[in-house]
């Protein structure tokens, strides 16, 4: 039986592992309790508050995140308000999985993962998307969706610490490491501390206005090894000792 839109809830990400039984999940199974470590790394609140991280399924805090959609899409992207049902939610987030981030126990970002079939294909003919992603795109990718930030929450990278959050997840329970997506040019701001590559050509979607949009796609073990590199002190820092034993750093 088919679960009422409003009454389901998203999927825990390790049920992407269902999409690709026959591999094993990625080898980074220790980024799993990191990962709120490092999405708070790439944040910078501009007041003294808690920031938190979490993955959305279950009952309450998915209401959050529908009331949460509905009241930033009146605020700040009305034509929005046509792609979700009256609850805030829509016909594709009972298959996917939803990320949120709150500062002081309230939602302030989400950000969607759903496997294939896409929200991009009702947009941009298959035969495109194929040329873009390469031929396994349906087995190999996960799509972003519904990234979505409160701008007046005191926290600034909100969009790009749920990113990091979101997928250290999925490389640390499922086999998926291959990400797309569409994005306006000034969201694709957004993506600019990841390895992001866009499709030269862009499109429209007329309900939403003139706006034109790209596609995306970034290798989430490209995004970690490039995230980790940032962490590791510069080259020309190196440990010397000293007769005392004591490192110095020069």
């Amino acid at each position: 039986m088919t679960p009422h839109p409003e009454l389901a809830l998203p999927l825990p990400v390790t049920a992407l592992r269902e999409y690709r039984p026959e591999e094993e999940a990625n080898q980074q199974s220790v980024l799993g309790p990191l990962s709120d470590l490092f999405a708070q790394m790439a944040a910078r609140p501009l007041e003294q508050g808690t920031l938190s991280f979490e993955e959305v399924h279950a009952a309450g805090a998915w209401d959050e995140v529908k009331r949460f959609r509905l009241e930033q899409y009146r605020k700040a992207l009305p034509y929005m308000l046509d792609e979700l049902g009256p609850d805030g939610s829509d016909d594709i987030d009972a298959r996917s999985c939803t990320f949120a981030a709150r500062w002081n126990g309230r939602v302030v970002a989400t950000i969607r993962l759903t496997p294939h079939p896409f929200e991009t294909s009702r947009y941009v003919p298959e035969d495109v998307v194929a040329g873009f992603l390469g031929s396994r795109w349906r087995a190999d990718y996960l799509e972003w969706s519904r990234l979505l930030v409160d701008r007046e929450a005191p926290v600034r990278g909100l969009a790009s610490s749920t990113i990091v959050f979101a997928g250290l997840r999925v490389l640390s329970s499922t086999p998926f490491h291959r990400v797309f997506g569409y994005a306006t040019p000034e969201v694709l701001r957004v993506y600019g501390k990841f390895p992001v590559a866009t499709h030269p050509e862009s499109f429209s979607i007329p309900r939403r206005g003139p706006q034109r949009y790209l596609l995306l796609k970034s290798d989430l073990l490209e995004a970690l090894d490039r995230w980790t590199s940032r962490m590791k002190p510069p080259p020309t820092m190196r440990t010397q000792h000293v007769s005392n034993h004591q490192p110095v750093v020069s």
